[in-house]
């Protein structure tokens, strides 16, 4: 009787030990990193993204483009070797919203021409139909806000070296335009 009762010990005994060591061991591994050969990964849903076309925020219209030697008080002295370029430029705001407009953003850019190809500059001279004003941009700068819908024909300046014949427009938020002027 004692030797079942002794069996029947080391038999709860030993269900304890392996119902201890099976939680154990469970709960351990929770604890430790498991090792992989190579790093593993999910996957993610194959995505291809489509270039989504937005209109331009602005449309542009040159009215006018010509060389000349004057405009308003301004003008270049004889026998220089540049000339002033002057273009009247129509343009619409399209955009949500309002927004502001800084002419020193628009950049008159050479295509032709012997060594500064690629050359480009912002305007000198600005004047605005929204007020009225012409403004020197190498001392003083403005902004015009602009509503949806709002068109406005204002007049920039560049002074350019003569030999430049062949130019491309570009306007902030549209497509660029080429300008020739002789």
């Amino acid at each position: 009787m004692e030797r079942s009762r002794h069996l029947r010990q080391a038999f709860v005994l030993a269900l304890a030990a392996a119902v201890f060591s099976i939680t154990g061991c469970a709960s351990l591994s929770s604890f430790l990193p498991t090792s992989t050969p190579y790093p593993t990964y999910t996957r993610y849903p194959t995505f291809t993204p489509q270039p989504t076309q937005s209109p331009p925020r602005f449309e542009i219209r040159v009215i006018s483009a010509e060389a000349t030697l004057t405009f308003e008080t301004f003008y270049i002295e004889e026998g220089s070797t540049t000339r002033m370029i002057h273009m009247t430029i129509l343009y619409t705001f399209n955009g949500p919203g309002t927004t502001q407009f800084s002419p020193e953003t628009v950049v008159l850019m050479n295509r032709s021409g012997t060594s500064l190809r690629g050359w480009g500059r912002v305007p000198e001279i600005y004047r605005s139909e929204a007020s009225g004003s012409t403004f020197d941009l190498r001392e003083v700068s403005t902004l015009t806000t602009l509503s949806p819908g709002t068109s406005y024909t204002d007049d920039f300046v560049w002074e350019w070296p003569t030999q430049y014949t062949d130019f491309t427009l570009y306007f902030p938020e549209s497509e660029p335009i080429e300008v020739s002027i002789p």
